[in-house]
């Protein structure tokens, strides 16, 4: 329960912090705790670490390089963008066994944002 909150406190005081930055913070919840972090790098690209915590010690370390591939028009209210990449991951467990995992990570997503809309007179 202790690393809960904790995790939870640190996604909140990173999300207060990166608020005007090309950065983006998550957190997911469920068997163990996940944090995200992405960093967009300026030309619609952009990069991405995620931290597992399992609840029986442990953790898992993930980084991708998506591209962009496609940023179709679709409404007049936003934009989306169709995005893959290739990245790497390691894991180590802890406990009566305990192990290191090595691996190949590949990232497909969509992306939907707002885009501003101009002043109507």
């Amino acid at each position: 329960m202790k690393k809960i909150i904790i995790a939870a406190a640190l996604a909140l005081c990173f999300t207060f912090a990166a608020s005007a930055q090309p950065k983006a913070l998550g957190a997911r919840f469920g068997y163990g705790v996940d944090l995200s972090y992405q960093h967009n790098l300026g030309d619609a690209n952009f990069i991405e670490a995620d931290l597992g915590l399992g609840e029986f010690s442990f953790f898992n370390l993930a980084g991708t390089y998506n591209f962009m591939i496609a940023q179709p028009d679709w409404t007049d209210r936003g934009e989306w963008g169709f995005y893959a990449g290739p990245g790497a991951s390691v894991g180590l467990g802890l406990g009566e066994a305990n192990y290191l995992t090595l691996g190949a990570a590949g990232m497909v997503g969509l992306d939907a944002y707002d885009r501003p809309q101009a002043d109507a007179f």
